[in-house]
């Protein structure tokens, strides 16, 4: 399991990724799953939600969103 320290670490580099390619949808994806570590649910279905919008075919995404809630 990461530390929380390496977690954070991780955090930051998603969020910086998901601004440096907006149109990367595992950038979107890949920080959903970290928001899960941070059980913010709001802000992971609209990961999720974005990464779908750039690739309809994300079926990770599209399965994870009904367990978000």
């Amino acid at each position: 399991m990461l530390s929380q320290q390496k977690l954070q670490e991780a955090f930051q580099v998603f969020e910086l990724n998901t601004g440096l390619y907006t149109e990367g949808t595992n950038t979107f994806d890949s920080i959903g799953e970290a928001l899960r570590l941070y059980r913010k649910i709001e802000e992971r279905i609209r990961s999720y939600r974005r990464s779908i919008a750039l690739d309809s075919e994300n079926e990770n995404a599209k399965n994870t969103i009904p367990k978000a809630g």
